[in-house]
């Protein structure tokens, strides 16, 4: 079965009403994705990046622990996604 993973930069301060929130880099969520990969001794069929905007809600699988819901502000963010076949 084929199934997809994505790694997003992980929040690090919440926006308030002056502010925007802090994120981490792009380079974060690569890194993750190579740990993931390293550790989990999956070979990936596909990496690529992704701009998504803020369309993930918190617990949704594959997640970055839906650190991307923004409310109704308009954000787009990079992932990472890797492909990868499911024994």
């Amino acid at each position: 079965m084929l199934r997809f993973k994505d790694f997003a930069p992980r929040r690090k301060t919440r926006g308030g009403f002056f502010s925007a929130e802090d994120y981490e880099s792009f380079e974060k969520a690569a890194e993750a994705a190579g740990a993931w990969l390293r550790d989990s001794a999956i070979r990936p069929l596909n990496v690529e990046t992704v701009l998504l905007p803020n369309v993930w809600d918190e617990g949704e699988e594959g997640t970055a622990d839906g650190s991307l819901d923004t409310g109704n502000a308009a954000t787009w963010h990079q992932i990472v996604r890797v492909w990868y076949e499911a024994k």
